[in-house]
């Protein structure tokens, strides 16, 4: 599919401001090649650990203060891995916003919740009901990822896990350690990088990229076939103010013909009285 310029794009959301969301979502899918990751989730629930453990390089910065302040992207292995700012992290909500566009070039999101902090609180249900409806309509899978898990004992952590299933039923979840998988691979020990879970993690991502540009492909489809049917509304109402404009224009070139056809015989009747 031809890409969508920048020009066209601002064309299109002058026509159909009301499907801006999908006109964007559009253009980042005609912009996209490697297959992108995205993480999402509150400030300091280890977003920016988990993307360095599954990629196996220290690329995205981690602190204990607030250092992920813009997306930050990292293409390795033919995926592009994007960090975002921690959700309600500053009282402007700017990260929030940059978070949340991110998602529109994103072939799978991984709402990150760290399991020491409890069950999910009211804004990430919220949130995981949105990017549910937004897998639904645009088509970008979503993966809920519990870290942090074995710096919990394990009948409270398979309570927390439990509950947060019942919280968010749609959505998949997977369980990680970074630094039981980080050790384990250190020490050589599989049983401790098998309970960090970050391989069965990166299976299930690699699942679902595996099949990354047959869905692409088809979210382009559906999303031509219904801008096409909203644009249809408006270009309609511009081939009616062609016409309109077309005959007032010929209305005013016909009465501007007779006006000078008159003047002209008035003319020559004071010619010939002469």
């Amino acid at each position: 599919m031809q890409k969508l310029d920048a020009a066209t794009l601002a064309t299109l959301h002058a026509l159909l401001p009301q499907a801006r969301t999908e006109l964007d979502r559009l253009f980042a899918l005609t912009q996209a090649a490697a297959p992108v990751v995205t993480v999402l989730g509150k400030y300091n629930h280890g977003k920016s650990t988990l993307l360095n453990t599954l990629i196996g390089v220290e690329h995205f910065k981690v602190a204990d203060v607030r250092e992920t302040r813009e997306v930050s992207s990292h293409e390795h292995d033919g995926v592009c891995w994007t960090d975002t700012p921690g959700l309600d992290a500053d009282v402007a909500g700017q990260d929030d916003a940059l978070a949340h566009n991110a998602l529109r070039r994103s072939d799978l999101c991984l709402l990150v919740h760290a399991i020491d902090a409890g069950e999910l609180d009211a804004e990430e249900r919220a949130l995981g009901q949105r990017l549910l409806a937004h897998q639904q309509q645009h088509g970008c899978a979503v993966l809920l990822v519990l870290t942090r898990i074995t710096e919990q004992p394990e009948p409270q952590r398979e309570t927390v896990i439990a509950r947060i299933r019942d919280q968010l039923p749609d959505m998949p979840l997977c369980a990680v350690s970074a630094s039981s998988h980080q050790r384990g691979l250190r020490e050589h020990k599989t049983g401790l990088r098998r309970l960090g879970g970050i391989d069965a993690l990166r299976q299930q991502i690699d699942d679902v990229l595996a099949f990354s540009t047959a869905r692409r492909q088809s979210q382009r489809i559906a999303l031509i076939d219904r801008l096409d049917d909203q644009l249809g509304v408006p270009l309609d109402q511009h081939r009616r103010d062609l016409r309109r404009a077309e005959n007032h224009l010929q209305q005013d070139a016909q009465r501007f013909c007779a006006a000078y056809i008159e003047l002209a015989r008035k003319a020559q009747r004071k010619l010939e009285a002469i």
